[in-house]
């Protein structure tokens, strides 16, 4: 999981630049399966990141959707938290 979550802060830092939605989606395409769904929440909280400032909302709020509800399931208290500010 490790390795993954290094994709999701990368993602992070590159939010103002094009490259955050490339390596998110590394995370879906080499991090899938459910011992990587934290990591896949994170992936999704990012998406709505990215899609917010773009004026996506239809695709933000169907990303925090998605990572909230994984965030539930796997008891991700700062994730929810992050989540519950969209």
């Amino acid at each position: 999981m490790r390795h993954g979550i290094a994709f999701i802060w990368a993602a992070r830092g590159y939010l103002k630049l094009d490259q955050a939605e490339s390596l998110t989606q590394v995370v879906f395409e080499e991090f899938e399966g459910d011992p990587k769904k934290g990591v896949q929440a994170w992936a999704h909280w990012i998406l709505a990141e990215i899609a917010c400032p773009r004026g996506q909302v239809d695709a933000a709020r169907t990303a925090t959707h998605r990572a909230r509800a994984i965030a539930e399931e796997l008891g991700l208290a700062p994730l929810l938290a992050l989540c519950s500010a969209h």
